[in-house]
């Protein structure tokens, strides 16, 4: 089933007012992500900053290509489509 899609226009501020509460909305649903719970145990346990943020970013790409791709989460596929 194919819905009628609804467009709008909106500016670059409303756009980032949007991705905001989206982002603050998938906080709320997910609490601390795994990405974020690896990045947090890593520098607990004396890895240097930047090493931990590098290895953040890579497990939090891949995070958000499973949430997006397989897992379909709306509000994560929003997030990206905004």
């Amino acid at each position: 089933m194919v819905l009628n899609i609804l467009k709008i226009s909106i500016t670059t501020k409303e756009q980032y007012i949007i991705k905001k509460l989206l982002s603050e909305q998938i906080e709320k649903s997910v609490g601390i992500s795994p990405p974020q719970e690896s990045y947090i145990k890593n520098i607990e346990s004396g890895m240097p900053l930047e090493e931990a943020r590098q290895e953040f970013a890579i497990h939090n790409f891949k995070y958000w290509d499973y949430m997006t791709n397989i897992k379909k989460d709306p509000l994560f596929c929003l997030f990206i489509k905004i």
